[in-house]
């Protein structure tokens, strides 16, 4: 998460703070000695009791602030604003110094400024406003990270200690389902299994039943409205000029077994960066299954959710938009195992979405280790943006405008 709490400002501000209140002593001590010194007493009582009073009101305040936030909604789109409202009361009648907050968020938000500063004269209660932009997709969190008052002189600035006690606040946000053209040959590389094909051959040899002449074939009838598409004949349709509907139980299915590769990385490198590379490849996905949907085919798609490999099945648009779903929440988490183990138990070939970059693609060598002996032909995907090293022969590349090329 990011903050904009600089561990370096707090002593800076108030080293300044006692240097300026040294100079005006001075200042005061020079006018009692060399010039007046009736005034000179006057301005250096003034100046010692305005510290002693700074000092009192701002620990005498301190533990009679209470503090609440909350967010104006729990789930955005991406570009959408967030706002989260910081409620500050005090239940004593002194006036409180300047308060002064810091927030800490998540890398796939940004805002143009996190620290606030708010004063509280009665016992009324204020609030803050901050205000956020969902920039990447996933799970976002926002939280106070610090709490200080800051004395009349600036020269106090000590922590809220009720501050510490305010959770994070989450918020959902989901990506978008881009509406991209029909990608022949990615689709062609990654849905056509050789079982396809080679249904595809006996589907041209008859349209009845294996049951009723002894070939290889299918049932079919003509297709009418409310029909599912996906069992269409195309290319026995093609050739009879009308529609026709297969009435087996044998649908045409992926060829693959589409996973999401996501490893988890350190704070320190949270940055807007990684989420770049996660939200184009998460909507790659998305772009791809609008395209296998369309072209009447399913898909098995399997992702990671707290440590273990959830599955998807999608047959239609629905399906996709349960998908966008649970990537608005998604976290990036370690799993037990680098693939599913239904992938391994399967003759179907696998296609690896990897949000990986550069400098974290152990996790992708760790997966070709593992698939390799199982399936050769393995197809790998990663955003264009990551720079991913040339790992597989069979790896293409996910553009900003959702094209997807082979490297």
């Amino acid at each position: 998460m990011n903050s904009a709490l600089n561990k370096e400002l707090i002593p800076n501000q108030t080293v300044k703070a006692c240097l300026s209140y040294i100079g005006c002593l001075c200042i005061t001590l020079f006018v009692t000695f060399f010039l007046n010194g009736t005034v000179g007493v006057l301005l250096t009582t003034a100046l010692i009791c305005a510290f002693v009073l700074s000092a009192a009101v701002t620990f005498a305040v301190r533990p009679f602030i209470n503090l609440s936030a909350k967010l104006n909604k729990t789930t955005a789109a991406k570009n959408e604003n967030i706002q989260c409202i910081i409620s500050l009361s005090k239940r004593i009648i002194l006036p409180a110094p300047i308060i002064e907050i810091h927030m800490k968020y998540s890398g796939n938000l940004s805002a143009k400024s996190n620290i606030y500063h708010i004063t509280l004269a009665g016992t009324e209660i204020n609030t803050a406003v901050f205000d956020f932009t969902a920039d990447y997709s996933g799970n976002a969190e926002i939280c106070v990270d610090k709490v200080f008052l800051c004395g009349f002189l600036g020269i106090f600035k000590v922590p809220v200690k009720n501050s510490d006690n305010l959770s994070a606040l989450n918020i959902s946000v989901y990506p978008n389902i881009p509406e991209v053209p029909i990608q022949t040959d990615f689709i062609k590389r990654t849905v056509l299994s050789k079982q396809d094909d080679d249904d595809d051959d006996d589907e041209e040899l008859s349209v009845t039943s294996m049951v009723q002449t002894g070939i290889p074939g299918y049932d079919h009838r003509e297709y009418v409205p409310g029909d599912p598409i996906k069992r269409i004949n195309w290319k026995l349709s093609s050739k009879r000029d009308v529609y026709l509907l297969r009435l087996d139980e044998l649908t045409a299915s992926s060829g693959n077994i589409f996973f999401l590769d996501c490893p988890k990385t350190e704070d320190s490198i949270d940055s807007a960066e990684i989420y770049k590379i996660r939200d184009c490849v998460i909507e790659g996905i998305l772009a791809v299954f609008s395209m296998i949907i369309r072209e009447g085919r399913e898909v098995i798609f399997f992702y990671p959710l707290k440590g273990k490999w959830e599955r998807a099945d999608i047959y239609t648009a629905a399906d996709i938009s349960l998908v966008q779903e649970k990537f608005a929440e998604f976290e990036p988490c370690e799993l037990n195992s680098y693939i599913p183990e239904e992938l391994l138990e399967t003759e179907k070939s696998a296609v690896c979405f990897t949000a990986a970059g550069k400098t974290s693609n152990n996790s992708v060598n760790r997966i070709l280790y593992n698939i390799l002996p199982h399936s050769s032909d393995m197809v790998l995907v990663s955003a264009a943006c990551a720079q991913l090293p040339l790992l597989s022969s069979n790896a293409w590349s996910i553009t900003d405008e959702f094209e997807i090329k082979k490297c």
